[in-house]
């Protein structure tokens, strides 16, 4: 269990960071287009809150 919470955890914290990056990267589409929020931004802290999710699961998690 604990390889798959700390490949997880990453792989969504690096799409988060992708989705970070890319929202800085576009920032005139945030105030231009709309449907750009839910794109960018809202995808982000969706994986934010996956990742810190997996990592609180991690912590908790027995020892194997």
């Amino acid at each position: 269990m604990k390889p798959y919470l700390l490949t997880t955890g990453s792989l969504f914290a690096l799409v988060a960071l992708a989705h970070l990056l890319r929202t800085v990267a576009e920032w005139s589409r945030v105030t231009s287009d709309p449907g750009f929020i839910v794109e960018g931004p809202g995808l982000g802290l969706i994986c934010v809150a996956l990742s810190l999710w997996a990592w609180r699961l991690l912590r908790s998690a027995r020892p194997a």
